[in-house]
C-alpha cells in the first residue's frame, strides 16, 4: 500500500505478521464508532439500571450537589466541548486533504494521535453528562424541579439528547467513513492510492457530518450557557414565521376573487367569496397580529435582550406551558383559517360555524393568557432595572396595554361571529 520511502515500518510489520499503520487506523476508529448508542437503547439501559438501584432520599444530597454540577457544566461548555470540536476538525482535515496521499505515513501518525485524543475527550465528557443527569427521571422529581436552578429537566433532557444524537452520531459517522476509507486503501494497489485524492463522495459525506457535529457542539454550548428563557424560545423563530404566513394567508383571502369557484372544483380555495366571511377574516387580523406581537416582545429583540438571572422558580410543567404556547397558538390560528373557509363554502351550517369559531378563539385566548400569566409571575421580576429607567414598570405597562387590545380584538371578532349567517350563500 505504501512505498518503502514513505513508511518503511510497514514492510517490516508485514514480514513479521504485525499490524500495519493502516491496520492501526482502522482499529482506532472502531471504539469511536461504538461510542454512539441510539437514544432508545441508552434510555432503556438507564431505566433498567435505575430499577436495580436502592431508592435513597435525594433531598439533601441533591441540593448540596448543585454547585458541583454547575462546575461540571462550566468545564463542559468552556473547555471540553470546544476541545472536542477542534479535534473533530483536525481529524476531518487529515482525512479530507489531498496532502494525505502525498505523505501518508506522516498523516497516519496525526490521525492515530487525534483518534486517541478524541477518545480521551469523549471519555471525559460522558461521565459529566451522566453525573449531571443522574436521578432526574422519577415522575416526582420531574414535576417538582423548581428548586434546581439551572439544572432543571428542560435543560438536562435536551443536553442528554443533543450530546448523544446531535454530537456522538456524526462522530460515529465520521469515524465509520474514515474506517471505510482506510479499508479501501488496504485493498487498493499502491499506484492507485493517489486517485483517492480525487474522490469526492467521501469528502462530501465527511464535510456534511463535520458541519453537523460542529453545529451541534455550538448549540450544546449555548444550551448550557443560555438562560431558561433562551431555552423556552429555542424554536420560537420558526413558529413566528408560521404566524406571519397565516397573516399573509388571511390578507390574501379577503381580496375579492376574479371568478367564483366552479361546481365540483375540489382545489383548496385561496380567497373567501362571501361578504360575511370576508368581514370575519378582516376582524381576525388584529388578534392574529397581536398574538405574534406578544411572543415577539419576549424574544431577544425585546425583553430577552436584557441579561437577567438564568433561571426562574418555575417547574417543568410551567416551563412547558410557555415553551409550547406559541406552537399551540399557531395551531389555533391554522384551525381558525380552516373554519372560515369551511363556513364560506357552506360545508358547515350556521350554528356549527358559530360554535367552532367561538371555541377556536376562546382556545387561542386561553393559550396566550396562560403564557402571559407565567411571564408576569416568573420572568418579569427577573428583569433588572437600569439607572434612571424602571424597566420592569415599562414591561408591566406594555403587557397591560397589550392584553387590553388583545381581549378587545377577540371580543369584536366573537360579536361578529354571533351575528354570522351563511344560510343565504
Amino acid at each position: 500500500m505504501l512505498d518503502s520511502s514513505s513508511s518503511p515500518s510497514n514492510n517490516e510489520a508485514a514480514s513479521l505478521n504485525q499490524p500495519t499503520q493502516e491496520d492501526l487506523v482502522v482499529e482506532g476508529f472502531s471504539p469511536l464508532i461504538k461510542k454512539y448508542v441510539p437514544s432508545m437503547i441508552s434510555e432503556f439501559a438507564e431505566f433498567l439500571a435505575q430499577r436495580a438501584q436502592v431508592k435513597v432520599s435525594q433531598e439533601s444530597p441533591w441540593v448540596l450537589s448543585i454547585n458541583l454540577q454547575d462546575n461540571l457544566l462550566h468545564r463542559l461548555h468552556s473547555q471540553l466541548l470546544p476541545l472536542l470540536n477542534n479535534q473533530i476538525n483536525t481529524l476531518s482535515l487529515s482525512l479530507i486533504t489531498s496532502d494525505l496521499w502525498k505523505d501518508l505515513g506522516k498523516n497516519i501518525q496525526l490521525i492515530l494521535q487525534t483518534q486517541s485524543q478524541l477518545k480521551h475527550t469523549i471519555d471525559q465528557i460522558k461521565p459529566i453528562i451522566t453525573a449531571v443527569c443522574r436521578g432526574t427521571n422519577s415522575p416526582e422529581s420531574r414535576m417538582n424541579d423548581h428548586h434546581l436552578q439551572g439544572l432543571k429537566h428542560c435543560r438536562i433532557d435536551r443536553l442528554k439528547q443533543r450530546f448523544n444524537e446531535g454530537i456522538m452520531d456524526p462522530i460515529s459517522q465520521i469515524s465509520l467513513q474514515g474506517q471505510n476509507l482506510f479499508k479501501q486503501i488496504q485493498l487498493t494497489p499502491k499506484d492507485l492510492n493517489l486517485k483517492f485524492g480525487e474522490c469526492v463522495d467521501y469528502k462530501e459525506h465527511l464535510t456534511v457530518q463535520v458541519h453537523r457535529a460542529s453545529e451541534q457542539i455550538e448549540s450544546t454550548i449555548q444550551l448550557i450557557k443560555g438562560s431558561e428563557l433562551d431555552l423556552v424560545q429555542e424554536s420560537w423563530e420558526s413558529d413566528l414565521g408560521q404566524i406571519d404566513m397565516f397573516i399573509s394567508e388571511i390578507i390574501c383571502a379577503i381580496n375579492l376573487p376574479t371568478h367564483l369557484p366552479k361546481e365540483g372544483d375540489h382545489q383548496t380555495p385561496s380567497r373567501l367569496v362571501h361578504a360575511p366571511t370576508i368581514e370575519l377574516a378582516r376582524l381576525s387580523i388584529p388578534m392574529v397580529k397581536l398574538s405574534k406581537l406578544f411572543f415577539a416582545k419576549l424574544l431577544k429583540c425585546g425583553m430577552n435582550q436584557r441579561r437577567f438571572r438564568s433561571y426562574s422558580e418555575m417547574c417543568l410543567d410551567q416551563i412547558g406551558t410557555v415553551t409550547q404556547s406559541i406552537r399551540f397558538v399557531a395551531q389555533e390560528l391554522d384551525t381558525l383559517i380552516s373554519r372560515l373557509f369551511c363556513a364560506d363554502l357552506g360545508h358547515t351550517d350556521t350554528a356549527t360555524a358559530r360554535r367552532e369559531l367561538i371555541e377556536c378563539t376562546n382556545s387561542l385566548k386561553s393559550r396566550v393568557e396562560s403564557a402571559l400569566l407565567l411571564v408576569l409571575l416568573y420572568y418579569l421580576p427577573l428583569v433588572p432595572d437600569t439607572e434612571g429607567f424602571p424597566v420592569q414598570s415599562y414591561y408591566q405597562n406594555w403587557f397591560i396595554t397589550w392584553n387590553t387590545q388583545f381581549n378587545l380584538s377577540i371580543r369584536e371578532f366573537q360579536v361578529a361571529v354571533e351575528s354570522f349567517d351563511n344560510t343565504t350563500f
